[in-house]
């Protein structure tokens, strides 16, 4: 008896791969409809809109489907960006996040922590808001208001810029709240294995 039963299988099986490609496979074919029918509701939202400013008997109708369009294909973008986080957090938790700030183009608001990378009783945390970034901003040189191509080589070079160019524009606020944090010299740190259970 190995003291396995069928519902009870070791992590890495067989089980748990099969789990583990069904999920992929389920989460790539969200991302490639979102993405082919993002491109058609663009390409026909942007027909209609046009179409109603180019012969205004078209009707506000045109319009107004044009406009629904728009932000369905707006919608569907982030939502690629959100849906393929998973797989890109495999490869780089930071560039997964560079992505998803750069498709939605929502401002980034830093939230600095300090005293967080040793925990102990009586541990002074400090948190600090520091002013909010635009993506766009951060991925400059090269992006500007062009619109990147989903999966293309520039879209990857400006997630890797904005990346760099926001810890270069936080480090100096993230080294200061962890020495403004640290206690005084001679300060007993009880308590150290909390460090271990929050990591």
């Amino acid at each position: 008896m190995n003291g396995l039963s069928r519902n009870s299988l070791p992590p890495g099986s067989s089980a748990d791969t099969n789990a583990a490609s069904a999920a992929h496979r389920a989460r790539a074919a969200l991302v490639g409809a979102l993405f082919l029918t993002s491109t058609i509701t663009f390409a026909i939202g942007s027909a209609q809109i046009n179409a109603y400013f180019d012969d205004a008997s078209k009707g506000r109708g045109a319009l107004a489907v044009g406009v629904l369009l728009e932000a369905y294909t707006a919608l569907a973008v982030v939502g690629i960006a959100l849906a393929v986080l998973p797989l890109l957090r495999r490869e780089s938790r930071q560039m997964a996040q560079g992505y998803v700030a750069l498709r939605s183009g929502a401002p980034i608001v830093p939230i600095v922590l300090g005293g967080n990378h040793e925990l102990f009783l009586g541990r002074r945390i400090i948190v600090r808001i520091l002013p909010p970034m635009d993506p766009r901003e951060l991925a400059r040189p090269g992006t500007g208001d062009v619109a990147l191509a989903p999966g293309s080589q520039e879209e990857r070079a400006a997630a890797h810029r904005l990346v760099e160019a926001f810890h270069a524009q936080t480090a100096a606020e993230v080294a200061r709240a962890h020495r403004d944090a640290e206690p005084p010299p001679g300060h007993r740190k009880r308590g150290l294995r909390l460090t271990k259970m929050f990591r």
